[in-house]
């Protein structure tokens, strides 16, 4: 998994990269969340449609975005189990 540090053991870096794709999407969530809140006004400049873009992004935008971090958290967690899986099984014989 990490060559960086192969003396960690496996449910140690697995709970590490698991703790990070968390931390993560709740990263993008927030920045998400409050960041297109904070700049409503400013993204109005521009328009989607008829209707001012901070408009746009509050209401429809953001929902997309919270779609993609689960759709990516869901396909990392599953390469990642994958991946240890492969390691425990070569490692049990």
């Amino acid at each position: 998994m990490d060559q960086k540090t192969p003396d960690l053991p496996p449910e140690t870096r697995y709970w590490r990269r698991v703790c990070l794709w968390t931390l993560l999407g709740l990263v993008l969530w927030f920045a998400v969340t409050f960041g297109v809140s904070w700049w409503a006004h400013a993204l109005d400049v521009w328009h989607v449609g008829r209707m001012p873009a901070g408009y746009w992004w509050a209401t429809q935008g953001a929902i997309g975005v919270y779609l993609l971090i689960i759709v990516v958290h869901g396909w990392g967690m599953d390469r990642l189990e994958r991946r240890v899986l492969t390691e425990a099984d070569e490692r049990h014989g």
